[in-house]
């Protein structure tokens, strides 16, 4: 199987944490190019990277038969029109999280991707590492019983209010930025299917968007979830998932552990409660960025769809426009 060339679609600060790190230690897959709508900053910012090619346009980029796949972390309001012109042009994408704002968006880009044959899949990266395997595994098997209720939190302040979470033009907001990671937690627990919003209410900031959100769901399951999300204030990011014999608090869910130059260090803390007994639950050493390029990479080489599909994406958003419309 040839080579993954992968450009990215920006120089967004998402880059440094999640992508840049990565790319190159994934065996088979290789950064070729940065594209950004000023060909100076593209350059400066390949020579600082050692990236090899720069592009003074995303449309640029995406006209380099050389890339076959491209990183897409724009700001969410636009991550549909990308996303469909990187298919056009027979990318494979590995979109941000959310990969669109509402689920028709992202029903548009699923079909393009079945339209295409090409692999799409969206940067929930907590679901790439063995800690989120393990939740859904304790959550379905007996250590719990009944699973009955899930309460996933996850909020960081942002002071800078010229930032694009405060701009309701590109997809900013609480629930979309720091809110779709306890939604698709709680979903993938629940196991999909039916939904309703028992309640939602929210703190608007000066530009309008939704600064601090609290939501209640109720899946059909019968599984009450619990969401609560900001980009204001402070919310430890953490999962308590309670079942009718025991349950499970799992702190840092959604960013299980970072690298620290050639050491992984574990930012999780996992209790395991089985009646009056306390576990510690502990997985394998990983970096979820890297997992997650690495799935994709095997999923562009199989022609299989990834578990973070377009399709994933619409369920999850959907949940989210439910939410939104209830307040």
């Amino acid at each position: 199987m040839s080579q993954l060339t992968f450009g990215i679609l920006s120089t967004a600060s998402v880059n440094a944490y999640g992508f840049l790190p990565f790319v190159n230690r994934v065996r088979g897959v290789r950064l070729l190019g940065i594209a950004s709508r000023d060909l100076s900053a593209a350059k400066q910012y390949a020579g600082k990277h050692g990236i090899p090619r720069a592009y003074g346009s995303y449309d640029e980029l995406l006209a380099d038969s050389d890339i076959r796949a491209v990183y897409i972390p724009l700001p969410a309001g636009m991550h549909r029109a990308w996303s469909l012109r990187a298919l056009d042009a027979g990318k494979h994408v590995l979109c941000e999280k959310p990969m669109a704002v509402n689920a028709a968006q992202a029903r548009e880009v699923a079909a393009k991707a079945a339209e295409t044959g090409l692999t799409f899949s969206e940067g929930y990266h907590y679901m790439h590492h063995p800690l989120f395997r393990r939740i859904l595994d304790i959550a379905a098997g007996a250590e719990i019983g009944d699973l009955l209720c899930v309460n996933a939190a996850f909020g960081v302040p942002l002071t800078d209010k010229s930032k694009v979470q405060f701009n309701p033009d590109l997809g900013g907001g609480a629930l979309l930025d720091t809110g779709c990671y306890p939604v698709s937690l709680a979903r993938a627990l629940a196991g999909g299917g039916p939904f309703k919003v028992v309640r939602a209410r929210a703190r608007r900031t000066a530009s309008g968007v939704d600064g601090t959100l609290d939501a209640e769901l109720l899946f059909g399951a019968g599984v009450r979830a619990r969401i609560q999300c900001s980009i204001e204030k402070f919310v430890p990011m953490h999962a308590h998932i309670k079942g009718s014999e025991g349950g499970l608090f799992v702190f840092s869910p959604f960013t299980p552990a970072m690298p620290a130059g050639p050491v992984v260090v574990p930012l999780y803390l996992a209790v395991l409660q089985k009646g009056r007994r306390l576990e510690s639950v502990r997985v394998p050493s990983a970096v979820s960025y890297e997992r997650q390029i690495r799935a994709f990479r095997d999923a562009v080489n199989q022609g299989r769809r990834p578990e973070t599909s377009a399709e994933h994406g619409a369920q999850v958003l959907e949940i989210m426009d439910a939410i939104y419309a209830a307040l």
